[in-house]
């Protein structure tokens, strides 16, 4: 600071004067810092992360649009049959009135959802009975009926892009293990919980009957087929409005489930790299905490 001389009171309240102003400077340093406040950060479920077997796993406010619990959320594992939902989205997004034939190359995948050899289905049907039983043969003879299953799996691949879904790539339609180091399907429990987000915005026919424990269809070639969920949870008290389950022996035991913790409150929980049982019991204690937690949010 530049003083003018005349409005000091000679050399001697010159010298006052800058000793003034350096107590003033003194005092300042000496005061703790001004409280600068901080936008609190969304309240969400406190729980131990210990008592959740899976190596990942999140609950998602859909409604206020945040993560209310969150547990390895970016963390890059094998999904197993939670790839089908990628599978039954790119499907549904195709728009094809076409009759889905099952192929004998269909019916070679792993398992046995009793489809038949040249049977007729009509596609959203069969995405549906795909979904709710993890039929490895109905996910096969989809993405075979919507062109070539490489271009398929390219489809699911730039469809992850389009939806930001960093930690997510696809090897197949199935999710089946390619080998024993390597995964059909890959995602994070962040990034399923979106992918299941924008299914129930933008498809919600995909998934409206996955949260049912048994359903019959038949096919367009007039078969009947009896439709058991592979979520064997769906009977409890919960509110489940969709379900995918999935297995494998790199993924361990997967679970996604969208779920009503009160009116106009839908929530989506995922469990990744749990056990076959685990899932289960790691999903039933989250919808627990976020009953418990909605109830007492105001």
């Amino acid at each position: 600071m530049i003083f003018n001389r005349k409005q000091l009171l000679g050399s001697y309240g010159y010298v006052l004067g800058l000793l003034g102003l350096i107590g003033i400077a003194i005092a300042i340093s000496d005061s703790p810092p001004p409280v600068i406040a901080e936008t609190a950060a969304p309240r969400g479920i406190v729980l131990d992360a210990a008592k959740i077997e899976a190596k990942a796993a999140v609950v998602y406010d859909i409604s206020r649009d945040t993560f209310i619990y969150s547990k390895n959320a970016e963390l890059q594992l094998p999904i197993a049959s939670i790839t089908k939902l990628m599978t039954a989205y790119v499907a549904a997004s195709a728009s094809s009135s076409a009759p889905v034939r099952v192929s004998k190359e269909a019916l070679g995948e792993e398992g046995d959802s009793g489809l038949y050899v040249g049977e007729n289905w009509r596609l959203a049907d069969l995405i549906s009975f795909t979904l709710i039983t993890s039929s490895n043969d109905g996910a096969a003879a989809i993405a075979s009926a919507l062109g070539s299953r490489v271009r398929f799996v390219e489809t699911m691949n730039e469809k992850a892009r389009t939806l930001d879904l960093k930690q997510t790539y696809f090897l197949n339609p199935t999710g089946l293990d390619i080998s024993p180091e390597q995964s059909g399907g890959y995602s994070s429990a962040h990034d399923v919980a979106a992918l299941l987000s924008h299914i129930i915005s933008e498809q919600p026919a995909i998934i409206e009957k996955t949260g049912l424990s048994n359903l019959a269809f038949q096919s367009l070639s007039g078969f009947t087929h009896e439709a058991r969920n592979t979520n064997k949870d769906l009977e409890s008290e919960f509110a489940v409005f969709a379900s995918k389950t999935g297995l494998t022996d790199l993924a361990g035991g997967n679970l996604a489930l969208a779920y009503d913790a009160g009116p106009g409150r839908p929530m989506i929980a995922v469990v990744l790299g749990s056990s076959a049982e685990g899932r289960f019991a790691d999903m039933r204690l989250l919808i627990k905490e976020t009953l418990e937690f909605a109830s007492t949010e105001k």
